[in-house]
């Protein structure tokens, strides 16, 4: 598994002109790339997980393998549905064999409904990179493997920030989606040259100091998908953050002339009105909510780590729990209140 690919996933996640079956296969193509010794085979899923089931909206396997498809589908069904459920609306990464020893289930139990579908493929394991939103979606690519795997520090590391992308990328796709998705350089709110020279802006991106770090944001993911990326790519991947200034997201695009622009869109988590907390008190604690560590909460939001521990505390005492533990324990009525209702 190799770090140094991981910036192709990331660029990958923020391709909003394609449909949702090219998007998965250019993630899956992406991710086929950080992982060599194994199948070859990426699979990637647009998910809707529920509490208790959960339902693919869009799933493909890259290159295309049938067989795959067919036994992937074959261990899902064969496992509790909750189980399924969980592993789908968890942010991160995490392996099969690890899910399972986490839950209680027991390898034991995995290897028991790998074997009749997935031993004959030479599979006995799965390494999962999941982008979860505060919603009723996630997005997540799996690797096959051919031995039981643990992940290591710092390649969960990598991943994680990798899955706060597949994230961002998903939640913009929606959003363009809901908007009708208009041409990207039209409904952008802000458009900049590889330099950072704001071209264009709108909202909240026309201030001077919000055009000021828009123009350090541009320059951010320029270095990153360029020269850092390919000679210090866990650099690169600390620089290009989840959000940038706790709102934006930026993505390449060109025109019909063939220039190149690094395009921004407000893209921060939604959450619903509750007067009891802040909007980003409200973002951090259902953030943390979903298991993310107070370091990740600040890479996903572009914040730096002191202010989130600051939301965080606050949101804490507001919601009357005194610490993260007793915070993850109601983290089902947590999503439940701060997730507005999706179709």
């Amino acid at each position: 598994m190799r770090n140094a690919s991981a910036l192709s996933v990331v660029a990958a996640a923020y391709r909003a002109e394609v449909d949702e079956e090219e998007w998965l296969r250019g993630l899956a193509r992406a991710a086929g790339t950080c992982f060599q010794g194994q199948r070859g085979t990426v699979v990637a899923s647009v998910v809707r997980p529920g509490v208790d089931s959960f339902d693919i909206r869009t799933r493909v396997a890259e290159p295309h393998d049938e067989e795959l498809l067919a036994a992937v589908g074959s261990v899902e069904g064969s496992i509790p549905a909750p189980a399924v459920g969980l592993m789908h609306r968890r942010h991160g990464c995490v392996t099969a064999s690890e899910f399972v020893a986490e839950q209680g289930l027991g390898v034991d139990m995995l290897r028991a409904v790998y074997a009749p579908h997935l031993h004959p493929l030479g599979v006995r394991d799965a390494f999962n990179v999941q982008g979860a939103l505060l919603g009723p979606l996630s997005v997540v690519f799996t690797i096959a493997l051919d031995r039981e795997t643990q992940v290591h520090s710092k390649l969960r590391h990598t991943w994680e920030r990798v899955a706060v992308h597949l994230a961002a990328g998903l939640r913009l796709r929606e959003a363009l989606t809901a908007a009708g998705r208009p041409p990207i350089l039209d409904s952008a709110d802000a458009i900049l040259d590889p330099d950072g020279n704001c071209v264009h802006a709108r909202g909240a991106a026309t201030s001077a100091s919000a055009r000021e770090r828009l123009r350090e944001a541009a320059k951010a993911v320029d270095l990153a998908s360029g020269r850092l990326g390919r000679e210090q790519p866990e650099e690169a991947l600390e620089l290009w953050t989840g959000l940038f200034a706790g709102r934006w997201s930026l993505l390449d695009t060109f025109d019909s002339d063939g220039r190149r622009f690094l395009v921004a869109f407000e893209n921060d988590p939604q959450t619903a009105e509750d007067r009891a907390l802040t909007r980003r008190e409200r973002q951090v604690a259902a953030l943390a909510a979903f298991g993310q560590t107070e370091k990740l909460i600040a890479y996903s939001l572009g914040l730096e780590p002191s202010t989130v521990q600051t939301h965080l505390q606050r949101a804490l005492s507001k919601l009357g729990v005194g610490s993260r533990l007793e915070l993850n324990k109601i983290a089902e009525t947590l999503f439940e209140r701060l997730t507005p209702d999706q179709d």
